[in-house]
């Protein structure tokens, strides 16, 4: 409740999580994750709800099937809070054309803090400002850290 959200969900207990760079497998109602583009897209295709991008790596065909069957893209931001110089700005800089391009191209875009303790979690409003930085506009930070978020969790 401190952070602003009247619930904190996990991922791989609230929703599954599927490693690409393993293996292809079926991901329905999954997270897909990982740099292995053509492994993500037979997950996208067998239902995942959501894809996260290791690195920040554009995939463009991976994007493009993610749009056809309205899977969400997240920007998780465990990297660029864990980080710190050269390697922060980096991935700033790859997040910001990530989410630039899939933007451009109609992509459904969630932000979420992905944090890996209880020190690396985020507030809403903190969320909102890393998802501006970013280059988000106010809408679209507050709809992808609410509304978005939400049909990640919900279907």
């Amino acid at each position: 409740m401190r952070l602003g959200f009247s619930k904190v969900l996990s991922a791989g207990k609230d929703i599954g999580m599927h490693d690409a760079d393993k293996k292809a497998g079926d991901c329905d109602g999954c997270i897909a994750y990982g740099s292995n583009a053509s492994n993500m897209i037979h997950m996208v295709r067998s239902g995942a709800n959501a894809i996260m991008l290791n690195d920040f790596k554009i995939e463009k065909k991976l994007l493009e099937i993610a749009i056809e069957n309205e899977c969400i893209l997240l920007i998780p931001f465990n990297s660029i809070i864990s980080s710190y110089g050269f390697e922060r700005s980096r991935n700033l800089f790859k997040a910001s054309k990530l989410l630039t391009y899939a933007t451009k191209k109609g992509a459904k875009i969630s932000f979420i803090s992905m944090a890996s303790s209880k020190l690396g979690m985020c507030s809403y409003m903190q969320l909102v400002e890393l998802a501006k930085m970013l280059g988000a506009s106010e809408k679209e930070a507050r709809e992808g850290i609410g509304k978005i978020t939400k049909l990640v969790f919900d279907r």
